[in-house]
């Protein structure tokens, strides 16, 4: 019986991390690729990107950038969970509820599906493009 419910939960487990996954594994196929000589990108792979880490400038922007988002988060947390607490001890007839329950009772599960189906495909023509392109032989001095 669990693996049945493996195999039914498999498709929603693709289409829900996909989004995540596929923006990550484009940003570090870009992060091996070399500057163009007028921006952008170019076809020889290399690790400069990684290798300029160490330098004392981008050490300073990494570490800048890393406690911006950390401060974020702890904001976030202070002042999201107590109103996520008091939303959820409030009346069982609070506008909030009473919003989600009634989309929830509204949308059709035919549209939720074709829209995680439109959302899937559309992911999977911008990774097809995305190869296409990278696959094309560039020429010398054009413009990646």
């Amino acid at each position: 019986m669990k693996r049945l419910r493996a195999w039914f939960l498999a498709p929603t487990w693709v289409v829900t991390l996909t989004p995540f996954i596929a923006p990550l594994a484009i940003i570090l196929a870009y992060s091996f690729l070399t500057r163009g000589t007028w921006g952008g990108i170019a076809r020889p792979w290399s690790f400069e990107s990684y290798q300029r880490l160490a330098d004392p400038i981008y050490l300073g922007i990494v570490w800048r950038s890393f406690w911006i988002a950390g401060a974020a988060t702890v904001l976030c947390l202070v002042l999201g969970f107590p109103l996520a607490l008091f939303i959820s001890r409030g009346e069982s007839s609070t506008l909030t509820r009473k919003m989600f329950t009634s989309l929830r009772d509204q949308v059709s599960p035919t549209i939720a599906a074709i829209s995680t189906m439109l959302i899937a495909i559309s992911i999977l023509v911008a990774a097809a493009i995305l190869i296409q392109e990278l696959s094309k032989p560039q020429r010398a001095g054009q413009r990646a």
